[in-house]
């Protein structure tokens, strides 16, 4: 599974501005990995991307910050969600960390 209900759901929510849930009967898989990082640092990443722009509208609406309070909400009751912190981490760390709580 690729988080891709749990990301529907999230944005979804924030956008309709109204609590949705991950349907019932969902099979979840064994550990979800929840990255995650600060606003400023989400902007500055996109705008190192030199294809895609940061755009006012995302931080108007505090796009980032609302979907990121979702996913809390959503992944609260779940046992099994690993949630990393990667704002000040560089990648090599990141993947460290989650091959060591994965046990590999």
């Amino acid at each position: 599974m690729d988080g891709y209900i749990f990301r529907t759901v999230a944005t979804h929510s924030v956008y309709m501005d109204k609590e949705l849930s991950v349907p019932d009967g969902i099979i979840l898989p064994d550990k979800i990995i929840y990255l995650h990082a600060e606003d400023e640092e989400l902007k500055r990443r996109i705008e190192m991307n030199k294809t895609t722009k940061f755009t006012s509208v995302y931080d108007k609406i505090g796009l980032y910050k609302k979907t990121h309070d979702e996913y809390q909400r959503l992944f609260s009751d779940l046992p099994n969600v690993l949630s990393i912190d990667s704002t000040d981490t560089v990648v090599q760390t990141t993947f460290n960390v989650i091959k060591h709580e994965l046990g590999v």
